[in-house]
C-alpha cells in the first residue's frame, strides 16, 4: 500500500456544475469529490498512452474526497451533532461519545444562554485548530464569464449559444489518494507537478488544475486515539452507503456491519449521488446516500482495523471517494 497526500492548485477557474436545464452552468460543489479526482487521473494517464482497462475493471487506486485550504486550515464537513448561534456566533457540539442517542434532547440555547437561536450547521465545511472550529467556509471567490458556442452546421459562432458560467477562482484543495499492491502506476513519478482538468469548459480553459503530491507513512496519517473508551464514532467525509443484491436487481441501503458489529445511524438527511463514465460519456445510475456530516457508531476496534477503515472507506466504491469516513475526535467532536 501506498499513501499519497495531494494537493490541487486551481490555475484557472473552475466549474464543477450539476445538471442544468438551462445555459447557466454555476460551481455547485464545496469539495473537489473523489469520482471527479479519479475521472481526471484516469483520463491523464490514458491522453499520455498509459492502460487503462485493467484499473476501471478492478481498480487499484482509492480516491479520496479533496477538501478546500485556506490559511493552511482544511475545510472539512461537520458532524451532524453541530450547531451554532445566530447571535453570537458561538459554536455548541453534542459530543455523540457522551450523550445518550437513543434519547437526547436538541438544545435550544447556545452557551451564552441566547435562547432559540441555534442553527443546525451539520454538513457544512468548518475548519478545526486546536480543538476549536476557527473558521467556515463561506463566501469563496467566483468569476462570471459569458461564452458563444459554436454552430457545427456553419462552423461559427452563434448567438443562440450563448452560456454563463459562474466559476470558483484561487481554488486549493488537499486530498489522499491510496494504492494497494497491485497497481501498476508511480503516481508521485507520473503526476507531480503535472496538470489536470476537472469539470465543465475544459475546452474553453477551465478546469486547470496543478497536482502536487507528497508520499505519506500511515504514522503520518493516522491520529492516536486515547479516549474512545468502549465506542467508535465515524463522520462520513464523503456520501455513505451500502448495497444488496436481491433477485430484482441492485438494493441501497443505509446499513453498515463493522467487524460483525451493527452500526447506529445519525444521519444528516439523504443526498442523490452517481458517478460519469469517461467510457460512454454518461452519468451513471444515481444513487441515494446519506449526506457529509452523517455519524456512524460502532463498538470500539484496533488500532489497525481504524487505520484500515480510514484509508479504505467502509462500503463500496470507495475507490471513487464515496463512503470515506474519519474517526471523530473526543475532545474536539465537530
Amino acid at each position: 500500500m501506498r499513501i499519497y497526500e495531494v494537493e490541487y492548485n486551481a490555475e484557472t477557474p473552475i466549474i464543477l456544475s450539476k445538471p442544468s436545464v438551462t445555459n447557466v452552468f454555476q460551481n455547485s460543489y464545496k469539495y473537489l469529490p473523489g469520482s471527479t479526482i479519479r475521472g481526471a487521473i484516469l483520463t491523464y494517464l490514458k491522453r499520455n498512452n498509459h492502460d487503462i482497462k485493467e484499473e476501471m475493471v478492478k481498480p487499484s487506486m482509492l480516491f479520496h474526497p479533496a477538501f478546500p485550504v485556506k490559511d493552511d486550515l482544511v475545510f472539512k464537513p461537520a458532524q451532524v451533532l453541530l450547531y451554532k448561534c445566530k447571535l453570537c456566533n458561538a459554536y455548541k457540539p453534542l459530543n455523540p461519545y457522551e450523550v445518550n442517542l437513543d434519547n437526547f434532547a436538541i438544545p435550544f440555547k447556545c452557551d451564552n444562554n441566547h435562547p432559540f437561536a441555534l442553527k443546525h450547521i451539520g454538513g457544512e465545511l468548518i475548519a478545526v485548530k486546536d480543538g476549536k472550529v476557527v473558521d467556515e467556509y463561506k463566501k469563496p471567490k467566483y468569476a462570471i464569464f459569458d461564452s458563444v458556442g459554436i454552430n457545427r452546421v456553419t462552423a461559427s459562432s452563434d448567438v443562440n449559444l450563448l452560456y454563463t458560467y459562474i466559476a470558483l477562482i484561487n481554488a486549493k484543495y488537499k486530498g489522499l489518494i491510496v494504492t494497494n499492491d497491485s497497481c501498476k502506476f508511480d503516481l508521485k513519478e507520473l503526476l507531480d507537478n503535472e496538470v489536470i482538468f476537472v469539470g465543465k469548459g475544459i475546452n474553453r480553459g477551465f478546469g486547470c488544475l496543478r497536482v502536487k503530491i507528497k508520499e505519506k507513512s500511515k504514522h503520518d496519517i493516522i491520529k492516536k486515539y486515547n479516549r474512545l473508551n468502549d465506542k467508535i464514532v465515524l463522520k462520513a467525509l464523503s456520501p455513505v452507503f451500502n448495497i444488496n443484491i436481491i433477485d430484482n436487481g441492485l438494493v441501497t441501503n443505509h446499513e453498515f456491519k463493522i467487524k460483525s458489529s451493527k452500526c447506529k445511524i445519525l444521519s444528516n438527511g439523504p443526498i442523490d449521488v452517481s458517478g460519469f463514465s469517461i467510457v460512454s460519456n454518461t452519468e451513471k445510475v444515481k444513487i441515494t446516500a446519506l449526506k457529509e456530516g452523517s455519524l456512524l457508531i460502532t463498538n470500539n476496534i484496533s488500532e489497525d482495523d481504524i487505520v484500515d477503515i480510514l484509508l479504505n472507506g467502509i462500503g463500496p466504491f470507495a475507490c471513487s471517494g464515496f463512503n470515506i469516513v474519519e474517526v471523530l475526535d473526543y475532545d474536539s467532536p465537530y
